[in-house]
């Protein structure tokens, strides 16, 4: 309901009486018309609100439906902004949204897309030309809004136009809304004032009287910064310049701002003065701690005082409750205080951080009291809440905290290296973090000398060392010490026996993943999932899931190791803190079984948005897998200037934290790569460096069990002898590797091997073993609907593939339609006429008299391009159409042929001889 909202921000501020005019951009709409969006983009202070607001008004002066949203940082919550949305649109009599908001106050999960899908379908059946406006859409932008607003900006009706401001670029679709000519943004250089602006501005509106000489040093030395010139205008008005000031002034902005505010501070009343120097030591504040730290009277009133006088404070929030200085005058006011209180800005910030603390809001605590240079109070604020932090995975702010605390204190406290070991080694620092590891040692004994601390309590410390030398070994990629380390029995109990043993367990059972022992894995993560809930450790229950993830996936299992991976994301989904290294994970694992299903798009949405925070703190081989599924993504949609750059930041990794078992994987995706761009003699030249010698394969054979590594260096050797033309030595390779690899249960390494050897076979000219190894392959990959297994391989499994679709004696008709799917996916159809198809995917009789309404050219070329086996995205690429409307000319054609999949398709328009 809008009587739920606050009003006043659904309409723009009210136009200044000394607003000047700028015709260039205040009718940029009737010199180039409309695009879909609209995008003002520029720093604090130059006039983005204002044009906005002059293009509002003369839209509604068309008759034009003109809805406004001033956004704040509470918008980023998904209901709200919609309510906003919804609210705004029904002010301007664009819509009733009675449809929208209905849906929008039931819980289902999907509720948020579906009122905007109602909201969607009244505007299109409204068909009338509607503006929304958003202004400070910087302070929404958010993961959630972002995603919305794609598929607002995407979906919405011909006539719907977006115009938004935002200090910062929007999480938007900005450069495929370029290549479609759907978008004018406008930045700071746009935005400044001409020369002739500031001139009218200076002597026209605020009738000034400075000398053409003065004026143009002032146009240089402000470079058209709109509130910058409203501040000289301010000081020249009140005659708070000395005669020469302008003719002396060196140009810097800076100084402008410096010299202008001490003049503006120097005309306030005693107690405003006092107030902004006291409060210009917190980067935030609301009434209560300013009279915590003023110790005065009428705080609220002092506040009122500085938002009327526009004595540059901002609110935070709608409900006026929290404020911050524009940041040039905060640092001012500093600069203030230090000259004439020095001696006061510990004990304020002091104070401050007590007041923070009692609040909640640890974090700024953390650095009030460490600005204030009171080390005990910061240590014992980091003791009593870093635990806090660690389970909810937030290592790098953790080990941030630690680095605060002076070394010699830090001795002093077990519990401060505890934490910055933790950190250490989830950031795979694994030399640091056994370091402090050694630094809890000491301390230990030196307490246990001066009885500083109790049993329980250096018990519960020698407990943490052990967990942190596990991790230092996976950090180190020593799985099979880590594997030792990890089983012994923690010797705790009470509060912090759940953590211990559930970060101890996950470590174990990803050991034992890795090593193949995989119901040992899964009955160690089970206890550590246990454990971290117990104890309500998000990190720990992520990390939990995932691993089992990990497991689930390296045993075949796609959609188990998918709901392991959202389950992840939902244990951690309150977490307030930005930047969760949690949910970066989880999403990261996400985008890793997208790809195997072949959401491309999907898979690099969540791969790119999360890969950088998992890199920064993630176990070791999240971000190598992250990379190496980046390069095929890269080649999949056709980007192959791309592909090498994200294996050489795996490469980059495993260098330089000496991760050798993962560089053996780095580079075997490395390989891979080079092979497919038939760069065979760079190939071989990697791997000699690499250690791999094709010319013998004794070691290979020698292999009694699957060891992931060893047999990882096997299968590039597999690979490069099928490039060189050896494909007999490299059947033989990957026979043995695939008794090795069923023998444990590594399914998707299987599925891998005998689709190598479906195409060594065919190679060498043995198509019917080749057919039989397929058949194989897809048999195992059917029911978890694997497609990047077969389509990573290229082009040449598209053959083997269309030829096993031909034969009704290998494969049941129930596969048929996935085999199908794979042979569109792999490469060209060329499928021809053949009556042998699988019935279950064989085309339906279709003649020219049963189209009831004939093909558009535009289809014809859409059906041209289907049958050549391009994607979605490349069609639109090709035909320079978006994404969106190929899916919408593929329904029509499905619709018009009378079929429901891509092959069947391609089929009925060879029978019609449309193609």
């Amino acid at each position: 309901m809008i009587t739920d909202l606050i009003i006043t921000k659904l309409h723009p501020p009210g136009s200044r009486a000394d607003r000047i005019s700028r015709p260039q951009l205040e009718n940029l709409f009737d010199r180039e018309g409309f695009r879909k969006v609209t995008l003002l983009s520029a720093g604090a202070g130059f006039g983005k609100t204002t044009l906005m607001a002059s293009w509002f008004h003369k839209m509604k002066a068309r008759g034009v439906a003109a809805a406004w949203v001033s956004l704040d940082s509470r918008d980023q919550d998904l209901g709200q902004f919609l309510n906003y949305l919804i609210a705004a649109l029904k002010v301007a009599g664009a819509v009733k949204g009675d449809n929208a908001e209905s849906i929008l106050q039931n819980k289902l999960d999907n509720r948020y897309f579906a009122a905007l899908g109602a909201l969607i379908n009244e505007l299109a059946t409204a068909q009338q030309e509607v503006v929304l406006f958003l202004d400070d859409y910087h302070l929404a932008d958010g993961r959630e809004v972002s995603q919305l607003m794609e598929s607002f900006i995407s979906l919405a009706p011909a006539g719907f136009h977006f115009v938004i401001s935002s200090r910062t670029k929007p999480q938007l679709p900005l450069a495929s809304l370029k290549v479609q000519d759907q978008v004018v943004v406008l930045s700071e250089q746009d935005l400044r004032f001409s020369d002739g602006e500031t001139a009218e501005f200076l002597k026209e509106i605020k009738g000034l009287d400075i000398s053409r000489n003065d004026l143009d040093h002032l146009v240089r030395s402000t470079e058209g910064w709109v509130a910058g010139l409203q501040l000289i205008a301010l000081a020249l008005r009140d005659n708070l310049l000395e005669k020469n000031f302008l003719q002396q002034f060196s140009g810097s902005s800076r100084d402008v701002v410096d010299f202008l505010t001490t003049n503006v501070l120097a005309n306030q009343p005693p107690h405003v003065r006092e107030f902004m120097l006291v409060t210009s030591v917190l980067e935030r504040f609301n009434a209560e701690i300013a009279e915590q730290l003023t110790g005065g009277q009428d705080v609220q009133g002092t506040i009122e005082y500085l938002e009327d006088n526009n004595l540059f404070i901002f609110p935070l929030d709608q409900n006026r409750g929290w404020y911050r200085y524009h940041q040039l005058f905060r640092e001012f006011l500093l600069s203030q205080l230090k000259r004439s209180h020095r001696d006061r800005i510990p004990e304020l910030k002091r104070k401050a951080a007590q007041w923070f603390a009692d609040a909640g809001l640890i974090v700024e605590a953390v650095t009030l009291a460490h600005e204030s240079g009171d080390s005990d109070y910061l240590a014992e604020l980091v003791e009593i809440h870093a635990d806090t932090i660690r389970r909810r995975g937030h290592m790098p702010l953790m080990l941030d905290w630690c680095k605060k605390i002076p070394e010699d204190l830090a001795r002093t406290r077990p519990q401060i290296p505890i934490y910055e070991g933790y950190a250490l080694f989830h950031m795979r620092r694994p030399i640091e973090a056994a370091g402090a590891a050694y630094r809890v040692e000491k301390a230990i004994e030196e307490a246990e000398k001066r009885n500083l601390f109790s049993p329980e309590e250096l018990n519960i410390w020698r407990q943490d060392i052990k967990v942190i030398k596990t991790g230092v070994a996976i950090a180190a990629d020593d799985v099979v010490e880590a594997e030792k380390l990890a089983s012994v029995t923690l010797e705790v109990d009470g509060p912090q026996a759940g953590f211990l043993k559930g970060a101890m367990n996950n470590m174990l059972g990803y050991a034992c993943t890795s090593l193949n022992k995989f119901d040992k894995a899964r009955m160690a993560l089970d206890k550590a999932r246990e454990a971290h809930t117990t104890v309500r450790s998000v990190y720990g229950v992520v990390y939990a899931d995932c691993f089992t993830g990990i497991l689930e996936m390296a045993q075949g299992n796609l959609r188990r190791a998918y709901d392991c991976f959202v389950h992840a994301e939902q244990t951690v989904a309150g977490d307030n803190l930005p930047n969760s290294p949690a949910i970066a994970v989880s999403r990261l694992y996400q985008g890793l079984a997208f790809y195997e299903w072949g959401r491309l798009e999907d898979a690099l949405r969540l791969i790119t948005e999360n890969i950088e925070l998992v890199e920064e703190c993630g176990q070791a081989e999240a971000p190598i897998m992250g990379y190496a599924i980046l390069a095929r993504l890269y080649r999949a949609l056709d980007r192959p200037e791309d592909i090498y750059v994200p294996l050489e930041q795996a490469a980059r990794i495993c260098q330089q934290d000496k991760l050798h078992r993962l560089h053996v994987l780095t580079e075997y995706d490395y390989i891979q790569q080079l092979i497919l761009d038939d760069r065979i003699t760079e190939a071989l030249e990697r791997a000699r460096r690499t250690g791999i010698d094709l010319a013998s394969l004794d070691e290979d054979f020698a292999i009694g069990e699957w060891d992931r590594i060893k047999c990882v260096r096997s299968l590039t050797k597999a690979r490069l002898l099928m490039a060189a033309g050896n494909a007999g030595q490299a059947i033989s390779l990957l026979q043995h590797l695939e008794e090795l690899a069923n023998k444990v249960g590594r399914t998707r390494r299987l599925l891998e091997i005998r689709i190598l050897l479906a195409l060594a076979l065919d190679a060498a000219g043995n198509r019917e073993e080749a057919l039989e190894y397929l058949r194989s392959a897809v048999l195992l990959g059917q029911p978890e609907r694997y497609v990047r297994a077969f389509a990573d391989e290229g082009s040449a499994v598209a053959p083997l593939l269309r030829a096993l679709l031909h034969r009704n004696d290998m494969i049941d008709p129930s596969v048929g339609e996935y085999v199908s799917e794979l042979a569109t996916v792999c490469g060209p159809e060329d499928l021809g006429r053949s009556p042998m198809l699988p019935s279950a995917v064989k085309a339906s009789p279709v003649d020219k008299r049963y189209i009831l309404e004939p093909l558009s050219e535009r289809e014809l070329d859409v059906l041209r391009l289907l049958s050549m086996g391009y994607s979605n995205q490349k069609i639109g690429k090709e035909l320079s159409i978006a994404e969106n409307t190929v899916k919408w000319h593929i329904k029509n054609l499905f619709e018009k042929l009378d079929v429901k999949n891509r092959t069947s398709a391609v089929l009925a328009a060879q029978d019609l001889e449309l193609i």
